[in-house]
């Protein structure tokens, strides 16, 4: 959802500021539909089969959320860096079953175009020129986690979480008394992910043989904080940023043992 730009200007240490935001949100949501008319009767069906080994490929989109912060000259301006873009790559796992539950791990690596290059602070439009312009990045990701299933009939509904891990670069622009400064930082992160996911197969126009299946899922994924110093001429500043996101993916997966059909 995009609700455009807002814009307000204010006086900081006496100089003229102007403070505009882009106002956008991501939504997951699930729910339940109750059928007007609809046919009451429910036969129970027995579940499919999940377990074995499967490789996949997924496509979605991410977008950060990341508390930041500049600390310079006894000031500690706070906010957001929003990096956002697509998604995509690959994804293996292997699945154990005991009646309805399904148990497994699964790991995954993506390629990402995460990118927030709009983000200025301190006096971006006053005299001294552009202090801090950001360009904040997530060019890759992965995840290695546990699921946890229950199956309903052809359907996985399921939890997952585990280990995250992704590259970080940040470049800043900066130009304060003495002159304009580029500063590069670039940091392999770990951190935790939690989230949840459907699977179920993957019928679609009869393309796709009974050991396919399609799914889709939310991720939640923090890889902790990250900070560098500006070496500016006119004395050092400190950037902190904690870095976090909402991935929302969707792929197909192919399963090697038997097909994921109802067992009887």
């Amino acid at each position: 959802i995009n609700f455009g730009n807002r814009a307000a200007n204010f006086v900081l240490g006496g100089f003229p500021q102007t403070l505009d935001t882009e106002i956008r949100q991501n939504i997951y949501r699930v729910g339940l539909n109750y059928r007007i008319g609809g046919n009451g009767a429910y036969a129970p069906m027995a579940p499919a089969n999940w377990a074995g080994l499967y490789l996949g490929a997924n496509f979605g989109s991410a977008a950060g959320r990341n508390e930041s912060s500049l600390a310079v000259l006894g000031t500690n301006e706070q906010f957001t860096l929003a990096p956002e873009g697509k998604i995509g790559g690959v994804q293996a796992g292997y699945n154990w079953q005991a009646a309805n539950w399904v148990f497994g791990l699964e790991a995954d690596i993506q390629g990402s175009t995460q990118k927030d290059n709009r983000t200025c602070v301190v006096n971006c439009q006053g005299a001294g020129g552009t202090f801090a312009n950001y360009e904040a990045k997530l060019p890759w990701f992965g995840t290695v986690r546990g699921r946890l299933g229950y199956s309903v009939g052809p359907t996985l509904l399921y939890a997952t979480g585990g280990y995250a891990y992704g590259s970080i670069k940040t470049n800043i622009d900066s130009a304060f008394l003495n002159g304009p400064v580029t500063s590069r930082f670039s940091e392999t992160k770990g951190g935790w992910t939690v989230g949840a996911g459907i699977e179920t197969p993957a019928t679609l126009f009869s393309f796709f043989g009974p050991n396919w299946t399609s799914k889709s899922e939310y991720l939640y994924v923090d890889l902790g904080s990250t900070s560098g110093i500006i070496a500016d001429p006119g004395g050092p500043a400190i950037s902190t940023t904690n870095v976090t996101q909402h991935i929302f993916r969707s792929g197909l997966n192919y399963h090697f043992n038997s097909p994921v059909v109802a067992k009887y």
